[in-house]
C-alpha cells in the first residue's frame, strides 16, 4: 500500500490518497452515470417525481431544508428516465433544460422571462441532433439558432439582450424583434410536443425562498403563471423549503397550477454509510485508496447533521484536510474513530468557544436551544405568538411588545453568529421559517458534550 502519510503536501490531497478528484464535493450531482451511482436512498422519491412529471399539467414542487439534495434528486431522476425510455421507447419525452433558475426579492419579470426563452432555445438547439434523430423536422431552428449566433458575440448581460431583441428586421439584418424570438421558440415547442402527454423540456426553479418573502413569491408566481407555467412544451419543477411551497398551493391562484409538494426527508440512517462507499467506488483510481474514515462513521454525521448531506459531505472534506494538516494517517479503524471524534470535539469546541464570547444571556441559550429542539427534529421552527406544531411557544408575544422586541433581538443575535438563519419570511402575523445552521448543530454538539475547561489537548488519541 502506498505511505500516504508521507506525501509533500504539494499536490492534490485526493489524489495522492488515491482518488482521481475530491470524492466529498458538496456541489449537486450531475445528470450521468455518476450521479446515478452517488444518489442513495432516494429511490421512492425519484418514482414520485417522475410520476408526477408524467403526469400533466400541475407544476411539481419539492420541498425540503437546506443541503437534503433537491436539485440532486431532479437531476438524478432525469438521468435515469432518459436512458429507460432510450431502452423501452415509451413514455412521454422529458428533456432537461441547459439552465436552472431562480427568483429573488429584485428580479424584473420581464427579464427573466427574457432569460428563460433564450434558456429553451439554447437548450433545443443543444438537442438538435437528437431530435432530428427522432424524427421532428423544426422549420424555425435555423432562425433560432442563428439568433443565439447573435447573443454570443454581443454578449450575455440583460441590457445587451434586451437591446438584441429590440431590433426590427432589416435587409440587412437576420435579427428579428422580441415577440418574433418567442413565437419561434414556442412555435418548436408545439413541433415535438404536440399536446401536453406528449412531454416537455423539464425547467427547475430552485430555492424559491430567496424570494425572502412569502407574499413576493407568490406574487411573483402569479404573474410568471399564465406566462410560462401553462406554456405547452414546459414542464415544471419548483423547489423550496419547507412550508414554503405548502403554503403558496394553499392559495386560490396558484392551487390550480402547483401540486402538493413532495417533501424529502433526511435519508434513513441505515443508508448513511453507502453513501461514503458509493463516493469511493465512483472517485477510487485504483483499489489502493487510503481515506482516514470508515462508512460505519457516517451515520454518527448524519445524525448531528439532522440529515444535510451538504453539511456532512463539507464536514467529511474538512475532517480528511485535518488528518493530513496534522501529519495523521491511522489506518485501523479504532484508531481512524478515536481521531474522527477528536476532530469533531475540537472544532465544536471552538466554535463553542467563540459564541461564549459572544452570549452571556441565558435566555438566548434557551432560544436556541428551543429552535433546535422544535419539530421532534429541530432544524425549522415557525417563529408565531401561538402555540402550535414547530413553534417556539410565545416567541413572538402580541400581547407584550416588550417581550416580543427581546425575542426579535435574540433571533437576530443568533443570525448574526451563524448558529441559525432565516429561510424566509411569512407577510403576516405567522412570523418567520427558522434554520439551525451547521455551525449551530456543532455549538449544540460541543454544549451537550462537555464543558469548555474540558478541551481535549493536543496529543493524539489513546493507543490503547
Amino acid at each position: 500500500m502506498l505511505d500516504y502519510s508521507s506525501s509533500s503536501k504539494a499536490g492534490n490531497l485526493f489524489q495522492e490518497w488515491g482518488f482521481r478528484d475530491n470524492p466529498f464535493s458538496h456541489n449537486e450531482l450531475p445528470s450521468n452515470s455518476d450521479g446515478d451511482r452517488l444518489l442513495i436512498g432516494r429511490d421512492e422519491e425519484v418514482s414520485l417525481l417522475l410520476r408526477r412529471l408524467s403526469t400533466p399539467p400541475s407544476v411539481v414542487t419539492l420541498e425540503a431544508t437546506a443541503g437534503m439534495g433537491k436539485s440532486s434528486l431532479v437531476n438524478v431522476a432525469l438521468y435515469r428516465y432518459m436512458r429507460l425510455r432510450a431502452k423501452q421507447g415509451i413514455g412521454p419525452l422529458l428533456i432537461p433544460c441547459k439552465k436552472k433558475f431562480e427568483l429573488y426579492p429584485g428580479t424584473i419579470t420581464e427579464d427573466w422571462i427574457r432569460k428563460f426563452y433564450v434558456s429553451l432555445a439554447e437548450t433545443l438547439v443543444a438537442e438538435r441532433a437528437f431530435l432530428e434523430e427522432l424524427g421532428y423536422k423544426i422549420a424555425e431552428m435555423s432562425r433560432i439558432d442563428d439568433f443565439l449566433n447573435v447573443i454570443e458575440k454581443v454578449g450575455r448581460t440583460v441590457a445587451v439582450s434586451a437591446a438584441a431583441y429590440g431590433r426590427t428586421p432589416s435587409p440587412t439584418s437576420n435579427l428579428y424583434s422580441e415577440s418574433g424570438f418567442y413565437r419561434d421558440v414556442e412555435a418548436a415547442l408545439k413541433t415535438i410536443f404536440p399536446e401536453q402527454k406528449s412531454g416537455g423540456v423539464v425547467c427547475i426553479i430552485e430555492n424559491l425562498e430567496l424570494v425572502e418573502f412569502f407574499e413576493d413569491a407568490r406574487r411573483k408566481l402569479e404573474q410568471l403563471r399564465d406566462e410560462v407555467l401553462n406554456m405547452r412544451g414546459v414542464r415544471w419543477v419548483i423547489s423550496g423549503a419547507i412550508g414554503l411551497l405548502y403554503g403558496l398551493v394553499a392559495t386560490p391562484r396558484l392551487g390550480r397550477v402547483l401540486d402538493p409538494p413532495l417533501r424529502l426527508k433526511p435519508i434513513p440512517l441505515k443508508e448513511a454509510a453507502d453513501v461514503l462507499r458509493s463516493r469511493e467506488e465512483v472517485f477510487k483510481e485504483e483499489n489502493d485508496f487510503y481515506l482516514p474514515l470508515t462508512p460505519d462513521m457516517m451515520p454518527e454525521l448524519f445524525e448531528l447533521m439532522h440529515g444535510n448531506i451538504g453539511a456532512v459531505l463539507r464536514s467529511v472534506e474538512d475532517y480528511c484536510k485535518w488528518i493530513d494538516s496534522n501529519g495523521h494517517h491511522p489506518k485501523e479503524p479504532r484508531r481512524k474513530y478515536a481521531y474522527f471524534k477528536k476532530w469533531l470535539m475540537e472544532k465544536s469546541l471552538v466554535h463553542l468557544d467563540e459564541i461564549q464570547r459572544w452570549i452571556d444571556n441565558p435566555g438566548t441559550w434557551k432560544v436556541f436551544e428551543e429552535i433546535s429542539l422544535s419539530g421532534g427534529r429541530g432544524y425549522m421552527k415557525l417563529l408565531t405568538g401561538k402555540k402550535g406544531r414547530g413553534a417556539v411557544e410565545d416567541a413572538y408575544s402580541y400581547t407584550d411588545p416588550n417581550e416580543s422586541h427581546r425575542r426579535m433581538r435574540i433571533v437576530n443575535e443568533l443570525k448574526n453568529l451563524d448558529l441559525v438563519k432565516q429561510v424566509y419570511e411569512r407577510g403576516d402575523s405567522k412570523g418567520a421559517l427558522l434554520e439551525v445552521t451547521p455551525k449551530g448543530w456543532l455549538v449544540m454538539y460541543a454544549k451537550r458534550s462537555v464543558v469548555p475547561s474540558k478541551q481535549p489537548s493536543n496529543a493524539p488519541p489513546d493507543k490503547s
